[in-house]
């Protein structure tokens, strides 16, 4: 059974080592967000950074580590049935604080910015 403190401990820790990357890259950021896509045998990681216009550019979500700490929160937020989420979202509002994460379970490439989506996808995943 997954437990809850350590899952919201991990996403905590996720959440602050993002910021600091980002704002080593801009000081001027007023949301970000974060996608990891995560399977058996790989975790992609990417990122956005906006402006207080809502303006997207890509972020530099942090180094490996960051793949490792979502590939523990994969591991660690397993259902007992053993299904696992495939993707996350997560969403900093620089202004409040405020960090919410989203979890997709069926669809993998849900929150993924491809070429037929990336006029798109960055103003979707921006937080709000």
């Amino acid at each position: 059974m997954m437990d809850q403190r350590q899952a919201d401990a991990l996403l905590h820790e996720i959440a602050g080592m993002v910021a600091q990357s980002e704002t080593m890259e801009s000081r001027d950021w007023a949301g970000i967000s974060v996608v990891a896509i995560v399977d058996e045998a790989s975790v992609q990681v990417s990122s956005y950074r906006y402006d207080v216009g809502g303006r997207a550019e890509p972020g530099d979500p942090g180094d490996l580590s960051i793949n490792r700490k979502f590939r523990e929160l994969h591991t660690l937020m397993r259902q007992p049935t053993g299904r696992h989420w495939k993707s996350a979202l997560m969403q900093i509002r620089r202004d409040t604080g405020e960090v919410t994460t989203d979890f997709e379970y069926d669809d993998a490439s849900r929150w993924k910015v491809t070429p037929l989506n990336l006029h798109t996808m960055p103003e979707q995943l921006r937080p709000r």
